[in-house]
């Protein structure tokens, strides 16, 4: 187990930046981007990568209700309460992915570990985002189909609304991990 303190040091570093670049990316106008950018979804993705689990699970459930609260973004409802939830399982699955993968040598030495962890974190966190969006607003909105059709319309529609911003998170992210690996939890 990391040090404590170091562990708290970071996630409030990566709850600061959760609600910062947001509205840095407002304040310079491409806030009108901001659902296809994904600003605040970068700094908990790394959360995973640098944080244990409960650590980092505690960013991505903070960062948009401190973010909502301090800026107004995300509105409250309905789409604070389902980045919460997204925002979380981001950082717990590539927590708990990446440690998983990095068990297995070939994975590490091709660095395919972190992109694998990414990549299957991100289409779960869309499925959480997915549902509680039908929950909260679908369900009693779209009148046509069964629950599943409606979650997977949701589904889409969010994976084509932030493809920009999911085509950046895999650049960047595993660009950032891979240059700062000797910062990464520590794995054995």
């Amino acid at each position: 187990m990391k040090n404590t303190t170091v562990q708290i040091t970071r996630t409030a570093l990566f709850i600061a930046l959760g609600v910062v670049i947001p509205l840095v990316i407002h304040t310079v106008g491409a806030g009108r981007f901001g659902r296809a950018l994904l600003p605040m979804h970068i700094p908990i993705l790394l959360a995973g990568f640098y944080l244990e689990p409960l650590y980092a699970t505690f960013a991505g459930l903070v960062t948009p209700f401190l973010s909502s609260i301090l800026t107004g973004m995300p509105p409250l409802y309905p789409t604070m309460y389902i980045m919460v939830f997204e925002l979380a399982a981001y950082a717990l699955c590539v927590c708990l992915f990446f440690r998983l993968f990095s068990r297995y040598k070939k994975l590490r030495k091709s660095k395919l570990h972190i992109i694998l962890a990414l990549i299957i974190s991100m289409i779960i966190g869309r499925i959480i985002s997915s549902v509680g969006s039908w929950i909260l607003v679908g369900n009693n909105t779209l009148g046509f189909g069964s629950a599943m059709t409606q979650i997977s319309i949701i589904f889409a529609g969010l994976f084509v609304t932030g493809l920009f911003g999911i085509i950046i998170q895999l650049i960047i992210i595993p660009t950032l991990v891979i240059t700062t690996e000797s910062s990464l939890i520590d794995l054995k």
